[in-house]
């Protein structure tokens, strides 16, 4: 039903922009478009983006690594001082290999949600900065709307209502801030947990 909703105001807003020359002559009307993935283009900032995740993906990907290995290592040594096993230290290792099993899935969900979340802040923190730029370049126009074509339904639009290329240039000329991986919010940044022996030892 939301995205149904969605979907019929991206069409209105379509509507209005096919009927703005028939209805004001002075202005473009109230509704502009921009291409966000375009001016991102344009700046260089989706390569920027994309090394930037790749680089927390691979940062999260050692950290996993290290996990595993931390765990293959504790149930080595509980083997070891097992020596010859009966059947209730199999029993116990059993219990032991489930245990880093677990841990080891959580760490990898924890992961993924850690790099998506990355994701979604670093095309947030690009937007948040495109957006009073774009807003100037509307106002200027007389649009008092402005709709993404990256998360809108737009069918058609004349020309002289697509801030894209006007957006773009205005940014490459007052120099684009570097979307820094360092101003990553702290619930980004925090790494993975890591495996501790305790974590695994089984509950006698």
């Amino acid at each position: 039903m939301m995205k149904t909703f969605k979907v019929f105001l991206a069409t209105l807003a379509c509507m209005a922009i096919a009927g703005c020359d028939q209805f004001n002559k002075s202005n473009n009307g109230p509704v502009a478009v921009v291409d966000l993935d375009a001016v991102a283009q344009k700046l260089g900032k989706d390569k920027q983006i994309l090394q930037m995740i790749e680089q927390r993906q691979g940062n999260l990907n050692e950290q996993l690594a290290s996990t595993q290995n931390s765990l293959i290592q504790q149930l080595n040594q509980k083997k070891s001082e097992f020596g010859e096993l009966n059947e209730e230290e199999t029993q116990q290792l059993v219990q032991l290999q489930n245990k880093a099993n677990s841990i080891l899935a959580t760490t990898r969900t924890q992961a993924q949600s850690n790099l998506t979340s990355f994701q979604q802040e670093v095309v947030d923190r690009f937007r948040a900065e495109t957006k009073t730029i774009v807003m100037e370049m509307a106002a200027k126009k007389g649009c008092r709307v402005v709709l993404s074509k990256n998360d809108s339904v737009v069918f058609a639009f004349d020309s002289t209502v697509d801030l894209t290329d006007e957006v773009a240039a205005y940014m490459q000329s007052k120099g684009a801030p570097s979307t820094n991986s360092q101003t990553a919010s702290k619930s980004s940044q925090a790494p993975i947990k890591q495996a501790s022996t305790a974590q695994i030892n089984p509950t006698r």
